[in-house]
């Protein structure tokens, strides 16, 4: 993504504020499979966070070559790499 957002104010009356993405990382979404054979959702996601950029693989996590099988999806837009863990 090229924005983040960040809550400016109190919890009942704040606004949403659009912030840049942060320089040198990647926004990295953590998918747990559902083993539920009949199930319609394929995954649960578990977290989502900005982390590293790695040094080889451009638009990837930080160890992208040693902690993941490979890409799943990728958006045509730049800084998005779904991945398998």
């Amino acid at each position: 993504p090229k924005f983040d957002y960040v809550w400016r104010g109190d919890p009942f009356t704040g606004k949403i504020e659009p912030v840049a993405a942060p320089q040198g990382k990647v926004f990295v979404v953590i998918v747990s499979p559902n083993s539920d054979i009949n199930a319609e959702n394929v995954g649960w996601i578990e977290r989502w966070n900005w982390v590293d950029q790695d040094k080889e693989v451009k638009e990837a996590p930080i160890g992208f070559k040693h902690r993941y099988d490979g890409n799943i999806w990728t958006r045509p837009e730049p800084n998005v790499v779904n991945l398998v863990k």
